[in-house]
């Protein structure tokens, strides 16, 4: 499995006794950083002109499509936030590009601050970028992340969502100083050189071993 005990070792050990067979973790396995220079500086322009930790990143996978209400409804939060913003996301259901489906009225209110748009973009790159702060949607036992309050059909309202932003971003928050710091102390650790090969040793060798057995 492609993930590491420090992130999901109580699921993992869950899955082994529920099949009664062995998990191999081959530990996060992050991408190497792209060679596309023209597409890495164009966002790193962008960045540049905000302070550090400023900016809030948001980029769904290529699978994800939200329907239009839905996905209105995300960018009016990042609008509310009053924070400087890129969302990267798939254009809506019934849209064929992202510019169709924004509110009437949004690009004008966030030029200069705010950017959605339907094109791949260097994620790698832009969370190394100093100007973002790299907080993943994860409220657990690693506390560096705040859970968004659903709704009743599941979905979060910009409301909300605004009110999590405001208070992961607001330096003064006491929440929001918290989750920064473990994040700090998080990304230490998967920061470490040896931390992703110390994973794929051990699982070359589990896997020896399988075979060998």
């Amino acid at each position: 499995m492609r993930t590491c005990e420090e992130i999901e070792g109580k699921l993992c050990g869950y899955l082994g006794e529920q099949y009664d067979k062995p998990v191999f973790l081959t530990g996060p396995v992050l991408p190497e950083p792209s060679e596309n220079r023209l597409e890495v500086d164009r966002w790193a322009k962008w960045l540049g002109k905000f302070e550090p930790g400023s900016v809030v990143f948001c980029a769904f996978g290529s699978q994800v499509f939200l329907e239009r209400d839905q996905f209105q409804e995300l960018v009016l939060g990042f609008e509310l936030s009053g924070h400087p913003f890129l969302v990267a996301l798939k254009p809506p259901a019934g849209a064929s590009t992202i510019e169709e489906a924004l509110p009437e009225g949004f690009e004008e209110r966030v030029k200069g601050r705010g950017i959605v748009t339907g094109e791949w973009v260097e994620q790698v790159a832009i969370l190394n970028h100093p100007s973002v702060l790299n907080t993943r949607l994860m409220a657990g036992e690693l506390r560096v992340g705040l859970e968004v309050e659903r709704g009743e059909k599941g979905w979060v309202s910009k409301e909300k969502l605004s009110e999590a932003i405001q208070c992961v971003m607001d330096s003064g928050n006491e929440l929001g100083c918290s989750l920064r710091e473990n994040h700090e102390k998080w990304r230490s650790v998967f920061s470490d050189p040896g931390f992703m090969s110390r994973y794929i040793d051990k699982f070359v060798q589990n896997v020896n071993e399988l075979v060998k057995s």
